[in-house]
């Protein structure tokens, strides 16, 4: 179930990114996107670890799959809302440099 929900995340982080990240930022926005979330992933960790202490691993583990699968429909919800008022480029290629050719 995770690794279902992960990957839709991510597809819909990344379709939303590249819509409407310039082109000439995508590998810096992407770059900080993966450093904030592999510096907030220690953090989630203590207080998973602090919340299944407290309240019982099961629960905790519930609510997390819960809160996931929640954010993951609005966000959803959300991106199909909003590609129709924006309007598409071609996709991948809104602003890109041409590649370098050799002589």
């Amino acid at each position: 179930m995770f690794a279902a929900g992960t990957t839709l995340w991510n597809s819909l982080w990344a379709a939303y990114g590249q819509g409407r990240v310039p082109a000439g930022l995508l590998g810096r926005v992407g770059a900080a996107q993966r450093v904030v979330g592999l510096l907030m992933a220690p953090v989630g960790a203590a207080l998973a670890g602090l919340a299944g202490a407290a309240y019982g691993v099961a629960p905790v583990v519930g609510a997390a799959a819960l809160v996931f699968a929640l954010v993951t429909l609005l966000a959803w919800r959300a991106l199909r809302r909003g590609r129709d008022a924006v309007a598409p480029t071609r996709a991948g290629t809104a602003g890109r440099p041409e590649p370098l050719r050799s002589r």
